[in-house]
């Protein structure tokens, strides 16, 4: 990944997958995603570094991603959406 590539997190509203999507947006990646629970504790701090955070689960949300990362427990719970959009 390089700075200005667009990332989109499956899940983005957990603990885990909030904080590497912070981390990837100091690294310079653009970064947005989605989640079927927010918002949640850990949305206000993404949304205080102006990333996007789209409610519920949709193939249309990656499209203009270049990468999409999945956290554990979304692919879990949404491994079918995740599956059909690295086909």
């Amino acid at each position: 990944m390089r700075p200005g590539e667009r990332i989109h997190v499956i899940g983005i509203a957990g603990s885990g997958a909030a904080g590497v999507a912070l981390l990837m947006h100091h690294a310079g990646l653009l970064v947005d995603g989605c989640d079927a629970d927010t918002p949640s504790p850990y949305t206000p701090p993404l949304e205080a570094a102006g990333i996007t955070i789209l409610s519920g689960h949709d193939p249309a949300h990656p499209a203009m991603a270049g990468a999409m990362v999945a956290a554990l427990d979304g692919y879990a719970q949404y491994g079918r959406f995740a599956d059909g959009l690295l086909r």
